[in-house]
């Protein structure tokens, strides 16, 4: 797998994929497919009233200067419902790297054949109904192979169909969505599916880098974690080698999605990035959430071009720290916790993407806590009293993870000259 090999669509940032749609029975002689060799693949958001995947047929591409292609789409169109949380679990609790399900009933999805799909309209032109599908994914070397069958009926012979009468159509979609995509989109890559860490050499960044290309972004192969500009500061300085391994210049963005409601980001003490283009970051020992700031926040950024927040009081959010020992992350003795007391959080859009810059006043550590952690660790434990956080998030991101604010807004800002943090 290679970062440069990963495809999406300029206008929707959706993914494009290898793969075609095709009739096994045609009775319905209006169901015309037009020639394809690749799709386009639309999610509903998370939370959307009853999702589904949107499925177009390229007609042709191109790719631009940003590593985006312009894509011609075909017809027809069609709408599974299927979610991307659906296909986040088909990915990780297959058997072996194989699962399936079946769906039934005239919800399970329509198609439209307009000659001119209109992106913006989730339904277009509906003609023809899926009456049931069944969806067969498996992983590959190559990436995620979906095989999903279907029956068609059309909108004239419905009635006929729902009294028990009439003739099907059968529609099947053979694609498989590539790891590269499936990383760049947040899904991850299963480790057995990952290259060998010793086929692929390394460098290490050692200043800030960030690119309006989508080939440029800074994301695991893994866990599918993305890397930004960025660094967490803490006043006093830190005191315990533990707390940083040296001054930081990136941050892993471990929760970023338009449905999170929280941010977490963790100080990178070392980024690398590998011959395939991905990134292994070492982590620092603290970690920073944000529990009432996430994505939905970040979507009022679709009006204005900034915001501006200060908030005071309990459930802010927190600075994590790893204590050095304890058995696992889950173990609570493996972790202190210092609550944000206040925090004033400001957003702003520019050539680059979206700036944040927040400062915040910390609370010291629960009396209780500290005295298990001191004892334990044998050492003492000095709190921060303030912190400082800056991170800047590139277009291609934004676009990718779904930000609508990113799609509508990207065209207007890539080229105009600014800072990086």
């Amino acid at each position: 797998m290679d970062i440069t090999n990963a495809e999406f669509d300029l206008e929707t940032g959706a993914p494009i994929v290898p793969g075609k749609i095709a009739l096994t029975a045609k009775a319905d002689p209006s169901f015309e497919i037009d020639p394809h060799e690749h799709l386009l693949l639309r999610f509903d958001p998370i939370g959307t009233d009853k999702p589904k995947l949107a499925i177009w047929p390229i007609t042709s591409s191109e790719r631009t200067e940003t590593g985006f292609r312009k894509t011609s789409l075909g017809c027809p169109i069609l709408f599974i419902s299927l979610s991307k949380y659906d296909l986040y679990k088909l990915n990780l609790y297959g058997k072996n790297g194989k699962t399936s399900f079946s769906r039934s009933g005239f919800h399970s999805g329509e198609i439209a054949t307009s000659n001119s799909p209109e992106l913006g309209n989730r339904y277009g032109t509906i003609t023809h109904y899926l009456s049931g599908f069944h969806i067969e994914v498996l992983q590959t070397p190559d990436g995620l192979h979906v095989r999903i069958a279907g029956s068609v009926v059309s909108e004239k012979v419905l009635n006929v169909m729902l009294s028990g009468e009439g003739q099907k159509s059968g529609v099947t979609i053979d694609m498989t969505i590539p790891w590269e995509q499936m990383s760049l989109m947040g899904f991850g890559t299963p480790y057995y599916m990952r290259p060998d860490a010793e086929r692929l050499q390394v460098k290490v960044l050692d200043k800030p880098q960030i690119s309006t290309n989508l080939h440029d972004l800074m994301v695991s192969d893994g866990l599918a974690w993305p890397t930004v500009p960025g660094y967490i500061k803490m006043d006093p300085p830190d005191r315990h080698p533990l707390w940083r391994l040296r001054d930081s210049q990136y941050l892993t963005l471990q929760e970023f999605s338009p449905e999170s409601q929280r941010f977490t980001m963790r100080d990178d003490a070392s980024v690398e990035v590998q011959t395939n283009g991905f990134v292994h970051a070492t982590r620092s020992s603290y970690s920073l959430h944000f529990s009432i700031i996430g994505g939905p926040e970040l979507e009022k950024l679709s009006g204005p071009d900034s915001f501006h927040l200060s908030l005071l009081g309990d459930g802010i959010g927190s600075i994590i720290y790893r204590a050095g020992y304890g058995w696992k992350d889950s173990d609570r003795e493996a972790r202190i916790v210092q609550q944000i007391k206040s925090l004033t959080f400001h957003a702003e859009l520019s050539a680059l993407g979206l700036k944040i810059h927040a400062k915040g006043e910390l609370r010291g550590f629960e009396a209780d806590v500290l005295e298990k952690h001191e004892q334990e660790g044998k050492r003492e434990w000095i709190p921060g009293k303030e912190f400082t956080f800056k991170a800047t998030i590139p277009w291609p991101l934004l676009i990718l993870r779904g930000f609508s604010f990113a799609r509508k807004k990207a065209g207007r800002f890539i080229g105009d000259d600014q800072e990086l943090v």
